[in-house]
């Protein structure tokens, strides 16, 4: 599989993902298993899939982290 490095499209989900977990809990350790879970789930998604998801997951962010 390919990591966060090599795959652009997965390295902003987990940017994204690491954002909006911010905003929703304090705990770092939960946060980063929150964010690792996600990219597992979102890397059985399909290439179009996945850059939809990516879409809308940056929609929700403030416009200063987008």
């Amino acid at each position: 599989t390919l990591t966060a490095s090599q795959d652009p499209v997965d390295a902003e989900l987990a940017r994204v993902l690491k954002a909006l977990a911010a905003t929703r809990i304090g705990d770092p350790a939960q946060r980063e298993q929150l964010v690792a879970e996600g990219l597992r789930q979102l890397r059985m998604l399909g290439a179009e899939e996945r850059l939809r998801t990516l879409k809308l997951l940056t929609a929700q962010l403030p416009p200063e982290k987008r």
